[in-house]
């Protein structure tokens, strides 16, 4: 059985930033791939975008930072 994945064990990092050895694996979890950014470049091992954010919610957030908290308390109540 393969070892379980604990929250302290996850970190964010941008897509943006150069890959450093103490990333481990890299997933990007985004429906888009970064604008200008080269895959050979990113050194993601994974690119889940079947679990990311859907479309409509995507453009109903934004970059709002208080609608970001109200969809916070949305998802996790």
């Amino acid at each position: 059985m393969p070892a379980r994945i604990t929250a302290n064990r996850i970190k964010l990092k941008r897509a943006y930033e150069r890959p450093s050895d103490e990333d481990g694996v890299r997933v990007l979890v985004e429906r888009l791939w970064p604008r200008g950014l080269k895959k050979a470049d990113a050194v993601i091992a994974k690119w889940a975008k079947e679990i990311a954010t859907s479309t409509d919610l995507r453009k109903w957030f934004g970059h709002d930072l208080t609608v970001l908290q109200c969809r916070c308390v949305l998802y996790f109540t």
